[in-house]
């Protein structure tokens, strides 16, 4: 498996040994910015900015994969004929309105001329834990990326991740016509806990899932702990006491 061998050689290392497709960043970095966002007296702006670096670093394991193709480029000296680029497109799918604050980490290695950023929106149910949908456009876009990145703050019941993974791969099976390769999904998140990876790994197990920590438990309000609260109310500073 190319994507083990490669993410073991950077930050990435596997959930745990039964599962080959949950990776949690293993690195100093990685740990120092985690810590900031589960801080509760972290101020918004600092928690912004450790939200997009964890997300960068989740971007690199996640892409580590991605299939390259020789592209050879003039250099000020001469050519030079090994250089290679991505060969493929790349969708990147927030999940609103947290996701929003991962974007910016996820997209800044990406090349611009081949990545899109789709959106889909859910709200959850706070008696149920069950999400609803109040934002999908992807059939307004004809054709899906070769790769598809994910990305919300956190996996807790694992029901928004489940359906906006099932949403995508409905969108996916409408236009698979004249498509000659099959759209690779991975999730990205900030914390995950115990529950919702079961959930997505069972309902997706074609999806691999890039986290920066994995927590054991909800709470009754279907809250992450030790997590780091609502990932979208601090991202976006609308905190309430």
């Amino acid at each position: 498996d190319l994507s083990l061998v490669v993410c073991k050689r950077m930050a990435c290392t596997l959930w745990n040994e039964e599962d080959p497709h949950v990776f949690v960043l293993r690195h100093p970095l990685a740990e120092y910015h985690l810590s900031r966002i589960r801080d509760v007296s972290t101020r918004p702006l600092v928690f912004r900015e450790s939200v997009s670096a964890l997300s960068a670093l989740l971007a690199v394991d996640a892409c580590a994969d991605f299939p390259l193709r020789t592209q050879p480029v003039m250099t000020p000296c001469g050519e030079a004929s090994g250089a290679r680029t991505l060969d493929g497109t790349i969708d990147v799918v927030p999940v609103l309105r947290a996701g929003l604050g991962m974007v910016d980490g996820v997209i800044k290695l990406l090349p611009d001329e081949f990545t899109k950023i789709l959106h889909l929106g859910f709200e959850r149910d706070h008696v149920t834990l069950l999400p609803s949908t109040y934002y999908n456009k992807l059939e307004l876009h004809e054709r899906p990326a070769r790769n598809i990145l994910v990305v919300d703050p956190m996996l807790g019941t694992g029901g928004t991740a489940k359906e906006a993974i099932t949403q995508i791969k409905s969108w996916i099976a409408a236009r698979m016509e004249g498509i000659d390769y099959t759209p690779c999904i991975r999730f990205l998140c900030l914390v995950g806990c115990d529950r919702g990876v079961k959930t997505l790994r069972e309902a997706h197990p074609d999806v691999a899932i890039y986290a920066a920590a994995i927590d054991p438990i909800l709470n009754e309000r279907g809250y992450i702990v030790p997590g780091l609260g609502d990932a979208g109310d601090r991202i976006m500073n609308t905190v309430t006491h």
